[in-house]
């Protein structure tokens, strides 16, 4: 077992006001066998009512609607979690369920010919040698690909990043015919979000990492999962007004039994150098929303 403390943060710009923000967010840890959360909030700005659901697949999304005019919306997680084995047990949702493809993991000729590949007699040792395959199958450049990339796609183009060796991943358990699930969350020493995979096996839930190419430890946690990206957006939206939009996100993963840890920011992404500053502005009016097993009212302002 071990314990990290982790923050999530998002931030978008717009260079124009912006009203009737409808926003859907997945970056609300869940509990399962293998990650037990201790503590955690989220603080929303502008300040706005929310609720919280449970989508098809068990993942928490919070809701909320930002009526009036602004130019900045952030979001910021933040919490404790234990980590325990690698495998767990999750009966809310079947295997099957996620023995079928999606359009982004539809097996054409580059998926199947890697699949043909896969060796093993038992589910578990497939899914090893899947791992290995879909690692080595492409080289990782951030800017090659983007959500809308599938499997075949990012195969062809020889590059993509971690959402694109889970969607190898994924297409080539599907083709051999083991149920499988895309994940995303966050890992230690990373700076950004991240994607990997579950395979079940004999009704245990293992979780694989292609783009390092190894069996997921103790320093990931989970954010969501389903049967591709598509059903794992961590921020979707949609609001009224003509603007271009900026998006700068951090992320930190720290050991909280580690006498280094800082909980110094250490990656970005899409940053347009204003992260600091703009927290440091928006933290007097921020809406804060802690842990709650029911829909929340209105966010503390």
């Amino acid at each position: 077992m071990s314990v990290f403390h982790y923050n999530y943060n998002m931030e978008i710009s717009f260079d124009a006001p912006c009203r009737e923000h409808h926003f859907s967010l997945m970056c609300y840890l869940i509990d399962n066998r293998r990650q037990k959360i201790l503590n955690r909030k989220i603080e929303i700005f502008p300040a706005c009512e929310v609720i919280q659901e449970r989508d098809w697949a068990g993942n928490i999304k919070i809701l909320g609607l930002i009526e009036q005019e602004h130019t900045r919306f952030s979001v910021s997680v933040e919490g404790d979690a234990e980590t325990y084995a690698n495998f767990y047990e999750d009966k809310e949702i079947p295997p099957r369920y996620y023995k079928y493809p999606t359009p982004l993991t539809a097996a054409g000729g580059g998926v199947c010919a890697l699949a043909a590949r896969v060796e093993g007699n038992s589910d578990y040792e497939k899914s090893l040698s899947a791992l290995k395959i879909a690692h080595a199958a492409i080289a990782y450049r951030s800017g090659a690909t983007d959500v809308s990339t599938s499997a075949e796609q990012a195969l062809s183009i020889g590059y993509g990043v971690c959402q694109d060796y889970a969607h190898i991943l994924l297409a080539i358990l599907k083709r051999v015919g083991i149920p499988c699930r895309y994940v995303a969350g966050i890992v230690k020493g990373e700076g950004y979000s991240h994607a990997w995979i579950e395979v079940n096996c004999n009704g245990f839930w293992y979780a694989l990492d292609p783009t390092s190419g190894r069996l997921v430890g103790d320093g990931y946690l989970k954010f969501s999962h389903g049967r591709d990206c598509s059903d794992t957006a961590i921020n979707r939206g949609s609001l009224k007004g003509f603007a271009n939009q900026k998006q700068s996100i951090t992320a930190y993963m720290t050991a909280e039994d580690s006498p280094s840890a800082d909980h110094s920011y250490i990656g970005r992404e899409k940053n347009d150098g204003r992260d600091s500053d703009n927290r440091k502005r928006g933290a007097a009016d921020r809406g804060t929303i802690k842990d709650h097993k029911e829909p929340f009212g209105r966010a503390k302002k």
